[in-house]
């Protein structure tokens, strides 16, 4: 009985938890999709500029500057994420292996002959 119990209690996990390694995944992800967006809002301001000046100039290049701006402010923000998403690799498998590992102990400690 004691054994069966100690077995048990082995068993026993919390579930999947979110590891800050997932979430900056997750953050670099969004934030690399929103450097795409603002490198296309930047081609299509320059695209204007190049084949729709206007007579007056200015407006549109303010439009393309602006968005020149916007695209490198994101590109430094995707390069960050990106960043800590490596450096929170390891430590995210890791906590993947002992996951896995449990699961293994949970399915070793019901195996078929506690199976009815």
């Amino acid at each position: 009985m004691s054994v069966a119990a100690a077995c048990l209690a082995g068993c026993h996990t919390t579930g999947y938890k979110q590891s800050a390694a997932a979430w900056n995944s997750q953050t670099a992800s969004a934030e690399v999709q929103a450097e795409s967006r603002e490198l296309e809002a930047t081609l299509a301001s320059l695209n204007e500029l190049v084949n729709q000046p206007a007579a007056d100039a200015r407006p549109q290049f303010v439009k393309f500057s602006v968005a020149l701006d916007q695209l490198a402010s994101s590109a430094r923000r995707s390069g960050s994420g990106v960043r800590r998403m490596w450096q929170k690799r390891l430590a995210y498998f890791a906590i993947w292996d002992k996951e896995i590992a449990a699961i293994g102990d949970e399915q070793s400690c019901n195996g078929p002959e506690s199976r009815s």
